[in-house]
């Protein structure tokens, strides 16, 4: 069994994440002790790697582990790819927020007229 930590360097909000990953079947999470089972097929291995949320959204922190011992590097990429730990969100967010502000203000003025 291996584990290793990645400290996220923006926000990111997990629970979030997890509420959209509990609309997929395949996947099992706990959404109280926030953590979720992510099934990774490796060529001929499946393997099984738990992701939990050790930090806050504003300071994230998370542990990712498996029992499968071989391929620890691709695993963990893949998982990174999953969560898009290997993009900055900072961008993401900045949009959402504007697009968010945008649409109330054509709510606002649809409701004007």
């Amino acid at each position: 069994m291996w584990k290793e930590y990645y400290h996220a360097p923006g926000m990111y909000d997990f629970d979030y994440s997890l509420r959209r990953l509990s609309m997929d079947p395949l996947i099992r999470i706990n959404s109280k002790e926030r953590w979720v089972d992510v099934p990774v097929r490796l060529e001929n291995d499946k393997v099984v790697v738990r992701v939990k949320a050790e930090g806050t959204t504003e300071k994230p922190v998370f542990s990712v582990m498996s029992d499968h011992d071989e391929n620890q590097d691709v695993i963990f990429e893949h998982i990174r790819n999953i969560f898009q730990w290997d993009k900055d969100l900072d961008e993401v967010h900045q949009f959402s927020s504007s697009r968010s502000y945008l649409c109330c203000s054509i709510n606002i003025k649809a409701l004007q007229s």
